[in-house]
Order: C-alpha cells, then structure tokens, then sequence
C-alpha cells in the first residue's frame, strides 16, 4: 500500500509503514485507561459492542485510502477503539490459565484469517483477472481501491461478531441498583463454582487486610522487584513481537538486489498465515505438554533463548538464493522457504509460549488479590508502550541500514535482524536473573 502511494522510494518504505503501525498501538495506549474507566460505569457489553462497531468501520475507511495522511488517521481511529478487549482482567483471574489459553487460542485463528485476506485479496483484479473481466463498475472501484476487499471482508466478519456479542454475550459487571432482580444479574454475580467462592474470599481476606493497614499502599509495596522484572520482560517479549511482525513483511517484500527477499504480497500472506496456524497448533496441543514437561519457568527461559537464535538464523535465508535446488536450478526460492519454514516455525513456538507464560508469571508473583487490577493494568500499559515503540524502531532501523551504501548489501541486509537476535540475548540473559521461588507458583493473599 505505502508503494502505492508513491510517497517515498523503495527503501524508505519501511519507515512509513512502522508509522502506520506504531499509530494503531500508540491510539490503544492512550485511549485504554479511558476505556477501562468507562466499562466500570456503565458496563462491559456496551464497551465492548462500540469498540467493535468502530473498529469495523476503521477497517473498513482504512481500505478506501489513497494516501498515507488518510492511512494513518484511519489506523489511529481504529487503535482507539481497539483497546476495550480487556476489561479489569482481575475480574476472572480465578482461571486466569483457561482464559489466556483461549486468548491466545482467538488470536491464532486471527492471525491465520487475517494474513490470508491481506495476503491474497490485495489487489484482486491484478490477481484474478479473469473473476473480474466481466463485473463492469465493481471491477473499476477495486481497480481504483486496491486494498478495499480484504477490509471488507474484515468488516463483515467483525460485523458478523458484533451481532453474535448483542444477542448471546451476557454482562459480567454487576450493576447496583439496575440488575436488582437475581434473574437478570449478569454471570459474575450468579458464578457459585468452588474455585470462584475461594476467590472472592481471597479477595475479601484482601481488602480486610488493607483496611487494617489504611486501605492504602505505596507503588514501591504493590510494584515489588519480582512484579516490575517480570512486567518490563513482557513488554520486551511483546517489543520483540512486534519487531518482528513489522519486519518480516518489509524485508521479504522487497526486491532481491536491494537486500530483501522479492516476495509477492500472495507469498508474503502464506507466511504469515503459516505463522498464525503454528501459534494456534502450539497453544492448543503442545504447550500444556510442554509445561508439565519443564515448569512454566524453565519453559519461559528457553522460549527467551530460542527466540534469540531464530532471530540471527532468520536473516541468513537470504544467502540460501545461492544454493541449487533439487533440480539443479540456482537462484530460485527452493531452499529460502525451507528455511523460512523451519524457522517461523520455531519463532512461532517460542513466542507464543513467551507472551503466554510471561502473563502466568506475572500473576503468579502477585501477593494481594486486591492489588490485581493495578498489576495488570501496569503490564499492559509497558505492553502497550512497546508495541507503540517497536515498529518505529524496526522501520527506522531497516531504512536506515539498507541506505547505508558504505557497507556491503549482505551485511546491510542482515542488521535489523542481528539488533533483534541482540536484543533477544539481553532478554534471555536477564530472564536467567530471575528468582523463581517468587514466579512458579501463585501466592496467597497476605
């Protein structure tokens, strides 16, 4: 799209595209506290039914742009509503394992749906030609608005969500005075499981407690050294993520003689939906497995240090062109996307348990139930801040590198991905200083 509008030379199209990417999260940042508020007063369900519905209709303005002034301001409305997703997670951190699993579980299935409709709906007269040799005015707005249809079936599936959240998603915030008939108390309010029960006692043991010490605790006593190492490791893990998102798509989309891989946008889609489908696979079959297997702490370090080595391994695909294929061909994508497969798909299982297991962590080094909601809040908003940073840093760090023409095109090509694996070995290095007496299992309320 950034090519499209020929706003900047190819090797500088990295940089506007980490602009775009870094609105959305900045938007989310700034407008999840707000958000949060607004939910506690008048409910979840609204919340989230006008976040959905304007996040649609971001999607869908973003998919009429024809420039980068109107791209950015429709990724900066879309970022603000998109941050409703999490109202106060305390409220069900009783099972907090069962719903981060399923989280990360909807986040796959996204990531597969999404990459493909990005992937092989852009551009669809270009591609199908002949689908839309006889369509007459539709065949023109899309020659017109190339990355309209992807946005459009994005539309329709979040408007498709939204009717399904409006007649079947229940409240879960019980409101005084409005719900006062128990038949119509919404879920959390009716929830008399074993597990809910001893929570709300924990929680009430809680509060007690903090009332016989003034209801009042300074940050230095609710943000302990245990909670602020495991946070800003998140938000690491999380800056890595994202780094990687922005730049693998920049890196494989452009052309082979300026440092990248000259993939097609259909391609690019494949590997990132191949990307998606690993991550789901990891969350539902292997990393329960693999938990019993190691410890959730041992587990998280070794994700740390394998995510550092697919970063250095995945810059070298490049050099693989060189090899012959099976045929004896040079120069062709044989051998790049084995490589590339082997390793998305360790970089996929590492992460995923990363992000997944670094939340566990983090509640499990929780001392007081009723300082839950602020703890949360803290690491999301380090979360936050560092999917804002990382594509700026990614986009800025690529353009910067493959412009650098005093340096050979194989070193200025492989930079961006060398600072990643740097960054991933400091990560792993300070996920080794932590004290796992404080994180592998969840303390009682003091």
């Amino acid at each position: 799209m950034i090519r499209d509008f020929k706003i900047t030379d190819e090797l500088h199209i990295g940089y506007y595209t980490s602009l775009i990417s870094s609105a959305f999260a900045m938007a989310q940042f700034v407008s999840g506290i707000p958000w949060g508020s607004l939910s506690d007063r008048i409910g979840r369900k609204p919340v989230v039914l006008m976040g959905l519905a304007c996040t649609s209709l971001g999607v869908l303005l973003f998919g009429l742009s024809k420039s980068f002034a109107w791209a950015f301001a429709t990724k900066i409305f879309s970022g603000a509503f998109a941050s409703i997703y999490p109202p106060p997670i305390s409220m069900y951190m009783y099972c907090v394992n069962l719903n981060l699993y399923f989280r990360m579980v909807t986040f796959g299935l996204g990531s597969i749906v999404g990459a493909a409709l990005g992937g092989y709906l852009a551009s669809p007269v270009e591609k199908y030609p002949d689908f839309f040799s006889n369509l007459g005015p539709i065949k023109e707005f899309l020659v017109e608005y190339p990355y309209f249809l992807p946005c459009f079936f994005a539309t329709c599936l979040s408007t498709f969500c939204w009717f399904l959240g409006f007649f079947f998603m229940d409240e879960t915030l019980y409101l005084k005075g409005k719900s006062d008939n128990e038949e119509q108390r919404p879920l959390m309010a009716a929830v008399e499981t074993e597990e809910y029960s001893t929570f709300t006692e924990s929680v009430a043991e809680g509060s007690e407690n903090s009332n016989k010490n003034n209801g009042k605790k300074s940050f230095s006593e609710i943000l302990t050294p245990p909670i602020l190492a495991i946070s800003l490791l998140y938000a690491v893990v999380a800056f890595q993520m994202l780094y990687f998102d922005e730049l693998l798509p920049i890196w494989s989309a452009t052309p082979k003689d300026a440092g990248g891989l000259g993939f097609e946008s259909r391609e690019i889609g494949t590997i990132l939906s191949y990307a998606g489908s690993v991550m789901l696979f990891v969350q539902v079959f292997v990393l329960h497995r693999l938990t019993a297997i190691f410890g959730l702490f041992n587990l998280f370090q070794i994700s740390l240090l394998s995510s550092a080595l697919i970063y250095f391994a995945l810059g070298l695909c490049r050099l693989l062109y060189q090899i012959p294929d099976l045929s004896g061909q040079a120069n062709t994508k044989f051998w790049v996307w084995f490589g590339l497969i082997f390793c998305l798909t360790i970089k996929s299982l590492a992460q995923t348990i990363a992000i997944t297991t670094s939340v566990i962590l983090l509640n499990n080094s929780v001392t007081r139930f009723d300082t839950l909601g602020f703890i949360n809040g803290f690491s999301q908003c380090c979360n936050a801040a560092m999917r804002a940073l990382s594509p700026a840093v990614a986009g800025f760090i690529w353009s910067s590198a493959i412009t650098s023409y005093w340096i050979s095109l194989e070193i200025r090509a492989y930079i961006s991905w060398g600072v990643l694996g740097v960054i991933g070995c400091i990560t792993f290095f300070t996920g080794t200083r932590l004290n796992p007496l404080h994180y592998n299992q969840p303390h009682k309320v003091k």
